[in-house]
């Protein structure tokens, strides 16, 4: 259903509820018997998206002038002569939340979405970056994604799915680590590790890591923090990546796939 719809059958039903499957059935099925009651859907389902845009709207809804208003629920809650005839709004609808103020007004609905808080996570990004054979090299790893093969007739198919954060995507090594605020040892402990797998001849005394700083990313979901530590280092033999990771030149790392 559209989210101008939404809106308008939410007040024309005075549905007080987070926009989840109930709430959202009561208006699916409410706007499907209204297009059974006409031979031009097309038209009547256009007509409630262009009301909720210019009349409904979120803010300052012009009430009257909507063609609907003698039979909105939320108008007449919002009309104080007619307030007394209204029952409460969670004895009429079983799916309501109860107002969490006691204005009338109509744009208490829809129910304002209750966002969840964002997660607060930490990685730590290593950027080894090695000289070999008079040029620089940079390890770069790739984000694990689940991929599915199947055979159709004379076809092998591929396909390849995405699961997790940034699933697929070519990044700097960076290590998820379960603290929020990881202290300095934890993060020198995470590059120390990609650098002792991707590099196992040398030795530890040779990681000379040099923090780089921290930046927080904002997801939708996650507040991110990223705390990046480089580690340079030259090298007479550069062995092949690990499954997953490669060697770029540094002017190569834009192009990656």
């Amino acid at each position: 259903v559209d989210g101008n719809v939404q809106r308008l059958f939410a007040r024309l039903l005075a549905i007080h509820a987070q926009p989840k499957k109930a709430a959202l059935d009561l208006i699916w099925n409410a706007a499907s018997k209204l297009v059974k009651t006409t031979d031009r859907p097309g038209d009547l389902n256009q007509a409630f998206i262009e009301l909720g845009s210019t009349i409904c709207k979120p803010q300052n809804p012009a009430c009257g002038s909507c063609p609907l208003k003698d039979g909105c629920a939320a108008y007449r809650l919002a009309n104080e002569e007619a307030a007394d005839s209204v029952p409460d709004i969670e004895d009429a609808c079983n799916v309501c939340e109860p107002f969490p103020d006691s204005g009338s007004a109509v744009t208490r609905f829809p129910m304002k979405v209750i966002k969840k808080a964002q997660r607060r996570e930490a990685s730590v990004v290593t950027v080894l970056q090695v000289e070999f054979a008079g040029e620089e090299w940079l390890l770069m790893s790739q984000r694990p994604a689940k991929g599915l093969v199947f055979r159709l007739e004379t076809w092998v198919i591929r396909l390849l799915y995405r699961l997790g954060l940034l699933a697929g995507l070519w990044e700097f090594p960076t290590t998820d680590l379960a603290e929020e605020e990881p202290g300095l040892p934890e993060q020198l402990k995470a590059t120390r590790a990609v650098v002792k797998k991707a590099l196992p001849q040398v030795a530890s005394k040779e990681v000379l890591p040099v923090v780089v700083g921290d930046f927080l990313h904002l997801f939708s979901h996650i507040r991110k923090t990223y705390f990046v530590i480089l580690v340079t280092l030259s090298l007479d033999l550069l062995p092949s990546a690990n499954d997953g990771a490669k060697w770029v030149k540094p002017d190569d790392v834009g192009a990656m796939k």
